[in-house]
């Protein structure tokens, strides 16, 4: 008995590991994130926030990478644009 225990134990363990590995998958460039574990790899959950009146105001956390010019966000996809943020750092993103 106490074997048979054992081996249904170790089934469960077995497929408790197999579906907590089959997850969903990690969002890509653009998407919406709250923290960087949701990004895919090469990417960083980063505040979008641009200045409006004087005032900084966040618009949206998206799974992209910092940038400097246009060209940086070529790595990230081709439809991406360097935009500049309040902290004076830009992001890539969609430009409106």
């Amino acid at each position: 008995m106490a074997r048979l225990l054992c081996v249904f134990t170790a089934a469960g363990s077995y497929i408790f590991w197999l579906s907590v590995g089959c997850g969903d998958a990690l969002n890509p460039a653009g998407a919406a994130c709250s923290i960087e574990t949701e990004c895919s790899a090469g990417l960083d959950c980063l505040p979008l926030a641009k200045s409006s009146g004087g005032q900084c105001l966040p618009q949206t956390m998206l799974c992209s990478k910092k940038c400097k010019t246009d060209r940086d966000c070529v790595a990230v996809t081709t439809d991406f644009k360097c935009i500049a943020t309040c902290s004076g750092s830009g992001v890539c993103g969609k430009a409106e």
